[in-house]
């Protein structure tokens, strides 16, 4: 997260080899302009990657004058329909979490359970652009949507796509050596 890698000059020896928090919540700030959200709602992990992107998240939102609330939870929680609640009582126009942990699985049960979908956007960081995460949500993962990649979406790319070649091989390559898909971290790796 920005939090650990920025500013360079303070952690000289540390880099990143994922994308940055600030990166992501723009792109994610962005996508909710298109979509005519006004507001959101932030649930995230006690933990300096949840706590850095619900800070990169509310920047973001300022710049995009879209409203912003939060409630940060433990990195631990079983159960997070309280937190979920409480968020939704706003009417948010989506509602983001920002964790890396087993937490994320919780996310998505939980709101699938309170049907927030029917209400408004769910959203993820971009932890969760990993098939075999979202594998394990079953049906939760319905109807979510998840800050990610080109890479993670191979399946649903055309060979026209610029990137497509250059994917599919990469893909091909993890699967005959790994049984593995395209993962964020795999993709992120390779670049």
């Amino acid at each position: 997260s920005a939090a650990i890698t920025d500013p360079v000059t303070a952690s000289p020896l540390t880099f990143s080899t994922t994308i940055s928090t600030d990166v992501v919540a723009v792109k994610m700030m962005t996508y909710l302009k298109s979509k005519g959200i006004k507001s959101i709602a932030v649930a995230n992990s006690s933990s300096v990657y949840g706590t850095s992107g619900a800070a990169s998240l509310k920047s973001a939102a300022a710049t995009y004058n879209i409203k912003f609330t939060a409630e940060q939870y433990d990195e631990a929680s079983t159960d997070l329909t309280s937190v979920l609640r409480k968020l939704a009582d706003d009417k948010p126009g989506a509602i983001i979490n920002w964790t890396s942990g087993t937490t994320g699985l919780v996310y998505f049960k939980n709101a699938s359970d309170l049907e927030l979908s029917k209400s408004m956007l769910v959203m993820s960081s971009f932890t969760y652009s990993n098939p075999a995460l979202m594998k394990q949500v079953g049906d939760a993962s319905k109807n979510v949507i998840v800050a990610g990649i080109k890479g993670t979406l191979l399946a649903s790319l055309t060979p026209s796509d610029p990137d497509y070649k250059n994917l599919k091989e990469f893909g091909d390559d993890l699967e005959a050596e790994f049984k593995a898909p395209i993962t964020i971290y795999a993709a992120q790796a390779y670049d």
